[in-house]
């Protein structure tokens, strides 16, 4: 296993976690926390949330550490594991979407908002959550691993535990149901 986009080499870091070496699991966490979050966040569309599974999925990381299998990126498995969380609590409020963004949640990750460009960006984001929000969980964890976390068709697969061609299609349907719900809104406005 090679260095991650953080640098650090997983493999050292995982066989010192389960070796149970101080600080192994909380460097393992500086590495990894921000895009869990990020996936959370872009899934549930609740920062709150977001933490709480954050939380919830190093949890069971360090839970698993034994049994995650060092020819694996640890990315992807732990991407699987935050998109079950994510998918589980969905599950849990409504059984059938997430719930979209909020316009104070994107207000929140947009640092300046007093300019025009931070004002349609902030647009963009709210109308972006929302019709995320309208697509199965599937299709939109597979979308944002893609175009948010920079996966590969394989990574995904691996995640998502299926194929890559799965994978594919999860965001070939996913992506049309977006363009459409787009095309559906622009044409009630």
């Amino acid at each position: 296993m090679s260095p991650n986009r953080s640098g650090i080499d997983e493999a050292t870091l995982i066989r010192a976690c389960r070796a149970g070496e101080p600080g192994a699991f909380a460097r393992l966490y500086q590495a990894h926390k921000d895009r869990a979050y990020s996936l959370a966040l872009y899934m549930t569309g609740r920062p709150d949330l977001a933490d709480d599974i954050t939380q919830q999925a190093f949890l069971r990381v360090h839970r698993s550490l034994d049994r995650f299998r060092e020819d694996a990126r640890f990315e992807t498995w732990l991407h699987r594991i935050v998109a079950n969380i994510c998918i589980d609590e969905q599950r849990k409020e409504t059984r059938s979407r997430c719930v979209p963004l909020e316009e104070a949640t994107v207000a929140e990750l947009i640092a300046d908002d007093q300019s025009d460009t931070a004002t349609l960006a902030r647009d963009r984001a709210v109308l972006l959550g929302s019709v995320l929000s309208t697509i199965n969980s599937e299709s939109r964890a597979a979308i944002l691993m893609k175009y948010v976390s920079g996966m590969s068709y394989e990574e995904i697969a691996q995640a998502q535990q299926t194929t890559s061609g799965t994978v594919g299609s999860r965001i070939n349907r996913g992506l049309r149901a977006l363009r459409d719900e787009l095309e559906r809104r622009d044409e009630h406005v």
